[in-house]
């Protein structure tokens, strides 16, 4: 193999790769990945690599678990729609065991006349914006 068609190859697999992973979920990925392994040893026997050679096929397996844990991008894709939420000012998000909240909000309400509804009025959501907003 030529050194030109070797580079090709790479750039050809790279472009497939960028296109396989946005359009496919981690959890197919996952999937295609699990069966990749086991037809890998549902045919060890037709392949040439057994034993030493053989072990990389375990790395498949751990591979096909990792597929399915989300790191990177998706977390960043929720905090992009937390944020497309919080810039309606009719909105204000709080977020379960902040305990900043307490110094704001009443954890009882003594004063159901008043209740925690009028969060704007009071200027909680400017006084409290979260950091992870910012």
């Amino acid at each position: 193999m030529a050194k030109e068609d070797f580079i090709e190859d790479i750039e050809i697999n790279n472009a497939g790769f960028e296109s396989f992973s946005t359009s496919t979920t981690a959890k197919a990925r996952g999937e295609i990945l699990r069966k990749r392994y086991e037809l890998t040893l549902q045919h060890k026997d037709d392949l040439e690599a057994q034993g030493k050679g053989f072990y990389g096929v375990s790395f498949i397996s751990w591979f096909a678990e990792e597929a399915t844990r989300s790191y990177g991008d998706d977390p960043q894709e929720s905090l992009n729609i937390l944020q497309s939420f919080n810039s309606d000012p009719n909105v204000f998000i709080l977020l379960a065991h902040d305990s900043i909240l307490f110094d704001v909000l009443s954890l009882f309400n003594n004063h159901p006349d008043l209740g925690i509804n009028d969060w704007t009025q009071k200027g909680h959501k400017s006084q409290n914006s979260l950091g992870i907003f910012e």
